[in-house]
Order: structure tokens, then sequence, then C-alpha cells
């Protein structure tokens, strides 16, 4: 069943926005109608979070706004979908200041926009809610921080963050805590290290997506898949620091791309990562690592704690170690299934590969470049993609998207 949808538009050229101060307009968005959902058309240039506040709590409202560039970020705090119509940018009132997205709500949604230059990503308020909360089709270019995800049940859909780079201090791409979350086909890349940063006491510690208990909320039923990952020191960062055996439970990565990036002399990125999965701290049970490609990683698979994982199905090429073990684990203790893994040209860092698997070239298309010529991800002409018939079952494959 559908909710039942009114339409309500104030344009700049009617008489009662013509006639009404600027500060106004925001609050002349919504027509009181309770047996309705509503989609509010934003009057171009006016401000978006005054639209999000005249609008009702009826679950389904839209906050549509038309194309243009806004200042400010957006502070959702109410049960509604807020909506690009067109190219909406948004930018802060100051540079690098403040989050792009303050989610206070559960049941809400963000959709395509484009934001520049703020200090964070999305920051959730715990204190007033931030479950089931959908963020689809966005951009953001040239923060210092990724998302803090916090709650149940979000969805993360096509989400793109390019460059943590405005200040010394960058953070991750994100930070996860709940149960429940999708993070599905996003790109995250363009992480710089300032020129003066360089190896040593001072180096960050950026992580593609970091995981961890944050005031006894852990994680548990997440699943990761048809991302994109590169220009990180350490890919997904599982850390169990509750002490209790098994308190986060039920991971899944799979699909995705793990693209490691050479340092360059004078400091402009990164170097070689790190770890593309780490899994530690204490156990993590239910963890599933399958078909997804880590290539130039350091230590691509690192299993501590004494956890087991369904590691299969992936390709590993040209890294430092395919499998790093810990505490007693042993590698074909997490290698599982009749498929194992793809591996090509590994063990640069003195460490031999692991594991009952397949050596065979996966001659990955256009190597040098991780887009391909058209520069867009998830394209046919992708540089990650894995071309040789042997590699048909391993790592992600462009058939399925």
């Amino acid at each position: 069943m559908q909710t039942a949808r009114r339409s309500t538009l104030i344009a700049t050229s009617s008489p009662v926005a013509a006639a009404a101060p600027r500060w106004l307009l925001g609050l002349l968005l919504a027509i009181a109608c309770p047996a309705f959902a509503k989609d509010v058309a934003v009057v171009p240039q006016a401000s978006i979070n005054a639209a999000i506040s005249a609008a009702t709590t009826l679950p389904g409202d839209r906050i549509l706004v038309p194309a243009g560039t806004y200042t400010g970020g957006l502070i959702v705090n109410k049960s509604v979908t807020v909506e690009a119509v067109g190219d909406v940018i948004v930018r802060p009132e100051a540079l690098g200041k403040g989050p792009a997205i303050s989610i206070r709500c559960s049941d809400c949604a963000v959709v395509g926009f484009t934001f520049e230059d703020f200090g964070s990503a999305v920051f959730p308020d715990k204190n007033t809610g931030r479950d089931r909360v959908m963020l689809k089709n966005l951009v953001f270019r040239r923060g210092t921080a990724g998302l803090w995800i916090s709650g149940d049940k979000w969805l993360v859909d096509g989400v793109e963050i390019d460059g943590l780079r405005l200040a010394r201090d960058a953070e991750d791409y994100g930070n996860v805590f709940g149960a429940g979350h999708t993070i599905r086909r996003c790109y995250f890349h363009g992480l710089r290290i300032p020129l003066d940063l360089g190896p040593g006491p001072d180096f960050k510690h950026n992580d593609a997506f970091q995981f961890w208990n944050n005031n006894g909320e852990t994680l548990r039923d997440l699943l990761i898949e048809e991302c994109i990952f590169t220009d990180f020191v350490q890919g997904i960062f599982l850390a169990n620091e509750t002490g209790v055996a098994s308190s986060m439970a039920n991971i899944t990565i799979r699909n995705n791309v793990f693209w490691g990036t050479n340092f360059i002399e004078k400091g402009n990125l990164i170097g070689m990562p790190s770890h593309g999965v780490f899994v530690g701290k204490a156990p993590i049970a239910g963890v599933t690592i399958t078909n997804n490609l880590f290539h130039k990683v350091a230590n691509c698979v690192s299993l501590y704690a004494m956890t087991s994982a369904a590691v299969e199905g992936n390709i590993i090429a040209k890294g430092g170690t395919a499998y790093a073990v810990g505490d007693g684990t042993e590698p074909r203790a997490f290698v599982r299934g009749a498929k194992g893994n793809l591996l090509w040209k590994n063990g640069w860092n003195g460490y031999p590969e692991q594991g009952p698997d397949q050596y065979l070239d996966p001659a990955l298309a256009n190597v040098e470049s991780l887009l391909g010529p058209d520069g867009l991800p998830w394209t046919a002409d992708d540089g990650w993609r894995p071309t040789a018939p042997e590699a048909e079952n391993f790592g992600p494959q462009l058939s399925a998207k």
C-alpha cells in the first residue's frame, strides 16, 4: 500500500512568495493536510532547513530541492526525505566547518546532493533517534572526516567521498556502530597527506572504514558490498574492544575492490596500505570475506585474536602478505570452501603466500588505472576488472552489476 501524496510548490514568481520577506520564504513551503504525505518544493535559494522545519511529521513527506547552490549544512530532524532535483551543491558557511548532514531523526533520508568543503560528511545525534536512515547518491568533496553512522539499519547506497584533505588531521572515510547496516556501491578515494606530514610519530592512521565499540554500541549484522576503496592507510578495520568474545558479530564483506596506491615522493598521496581487511582485538563471530579484489595491499586479509572467518573467492594480487594471522590462528583454519582464493605475485614484504589456493594471473584490465579511461566506477573498462577466463569465479564481477 502506497502512501497518498499531495504536491505543494511555492515558486519565487508566486504573489505570496514575492511579497514575503526573504527570511520567511523557507517557511512558506507546506500546506497543512494531515491525511496525505506531501512533496514540498523548496523556493530556489531559500533555506532547506526551514523547509524541513515546516514539514509535517507524516511518514513519506519529501522536501524537494531545485538545482542551485545552497549554504549551510542540512539538519534533518524529522521523518522526511530531503531530495535534490537536478544538480544541487551545498557549501558550509565557513570553510571546513560543521557536518554536511546532521542526522537527528529516524526513518529519514537524504538523496542526490553534492556537498563541498565541510568539516565532516555525516554525523548523527544519538540522543534524538537515528535508526533506519538512508543516504543515497550523495557526493562529499574536500572534507576532513567522513561518515559517522550510529544506530540501526542504515542504508548507505551510491555515496562518494572524494578527498579528505582540508586539514592536517583528516580522519577516516567512515566510522560505523550499531546493527543491521548496509553499505553498498560506494566509492571512497582522494585522501591526501599534507606535504609537511611524513612517516613518523605524527603519520596519520586514515582508514577506509573503522569499526569498534562506541560507548557500548557494538557492531552486528553489517553488509559491505560492491564498494571501491582506494587512497587509504587501512581498509576495513574491525576492532572488538569490548573484551567479550563475539560481542561484534555477523560481518559480510563481499564484491568490493581494495586498490592500493604507491607512495609519491613529495608526500601528497599515501603509501602502500597496511591492511585490506583487519579483524582483531577480541574474536568476532560470523566474518565472511568473499569475492573481493585486493591489489597492492601490504597485508590483504589480517585475522587476529583467534577469529575464524570464511575467506574465499578473493583475488589477492601484487601485495605483501595474502593472509596475516596471529594469536595461534592458522591460515588453513580460516580459508574454507573448494574455491579458495586466487593469489598472484604476493609476498614482496618477506612473508610467503599461505593457504591451499590457486596461483593464477587474473589479467586485470588497464591495471595502471583504477577506473579505466572513462574515469567512472563500475564500468566495463575499469582497471581492476579481471579478464582471464580462470578468474571468472573470483573477485567482483561486472556481469553481476
